[in-house]
């Protein structure tokens, strides 16, 4: 009884095998990353920041700072910013922050935002005056309902959304965690 002639029989025939599989793979690898689609690639930043004018008398004005920067190769067009926070291992509660509201001083881009490759967008809320971002979220009681200690202010995220994509996801300098802790509540029995 001889082998089958369908098998391989020689060294020449195994190597044709393996480039044949080589070209199917580079066609697959090929045709995958062809179609493909881009996606905007965000990085997002939350901060206190002061704004400092020429002239200016007294003491700076603090802003509640949402920074926004495309490092992907396509457009982004932002829609929404928001909060996120984690109120247990499979539950989080999402809130949209209003940054539509601007002073003299701070002027915010209108959403929808487009952004293009390397461009950066900063939204700006005010922690003083009429818009007062520290008086808005304690009324809210958002972040009051889930935060009993300083520990807890470490599951709080800041989201940007976008049409495309994933959500930008960012955790807040340690500075704006300690506002958020230092404006909570606080439970004197």
């Amino acid at each position: 009884m001889s082998e089958p002639a369908f098998l391989p029989q020689t060294l020449v025939d195994y190597a044709q095998i393996l480039g044949a599989i080589g070209t199917l793979a580079a066609v697959v690898v090929s045709l995958f990353l062809a179609n493909r689609r881009p996606t905007p690639s965000l990085k997002v930043s939350c901060s206190i920041r002061s704004i400092i004018w020429y002239g200016q008398q007294g003491q700076a004005p603090r802003y509640l700072t949402f920074s926004v920067v495309n490092e992907g190769e396509t457009p982004a067009t932002i829609v929404n910013v928001g909060w996120q926070l984690r109120v247990s291992v499979r539950e989080k509660r999402w809130a949209v922050q209003d940054v539509s509201s601007s002073d003299h001083l701070a002027q915010n881009p209108p959403l929808p935002h487009k952004l293009q490759h390397g461009e950066s967008a900063n939204f700006f809320v005010s922690l003083q005056g009429q818009f007062n971002w520290i008086n808005n979220i304690r009324k809210s009681g958002f972040f009051s309902e889930h935060i009993t200690c300083r520990e807890e202010c470490e599951k709080v995220r800041v989201v940007l959304y976008a049409t495309v994509g994933r959500p930008a996801i960012c955790k807040p300098d340690k500075e704006v965690l300690d506002l958020i802790w230092e404006h909570q509540p606080k439970n004197l029995s």
